[in-house]
C-alpha cells in the first residue's frame, strides 16, 4: 500500500509511476508601471495568433529550462484559437 503525504508535503509513488505537478498563476490586477533601460538593440514585436511556428520557439527558448510543453503538443488550429482570445 502506498502511504499517504509525509511531513515533508511528499507522496510515495508506486514503482513505474512519474509524479507530474500543474502550477496555474491568475494576475488579478496589472504590474506596477516600471521604467527600464532596456540594452541596445531591443525591440518589443507583437506576433499574429498565426505566427505559430515563432510562438513555438519562444515558448521552447524561455520555458524549456521549466519543462514546458503543454503548447508544443497542441495542433496549430488549437494554438491559433488560444492565441486570439482577447484576454490572451
Amino acid at each position: 500500500m502506498i502511504s499517504p503525504i509525509d511531513q515533508n508535503g511528499f507522496y510515495a509513488l508506486a514503482p513505474g509511476k512519474l509524479g507530474v505537478l500543474t502550477i496555474y498563476f491568475e494576475r488579478m490586477a496589472p504590474f506596477p508601471e516600471i521604467n527600464i533601460s532596456w540594452p541596445k538593440p531591443f525591440r518589443i514585436e507583437p506576433l499574429a495568433p498565426s505566427d505559430v511556428d515563432r510562438y513555438r520557439a519562444l515558448f521552447k527558448a524561455v520555458g524549456g529550462p521549466w519543462l514546458w510543453v503543454s503548447r508544443l503538443k497542441i495542433s496549430d488550429e488549437e494554438l491559433i484559437a488560444i492565441l486570439s482570445h482577447p484576454k490572451v
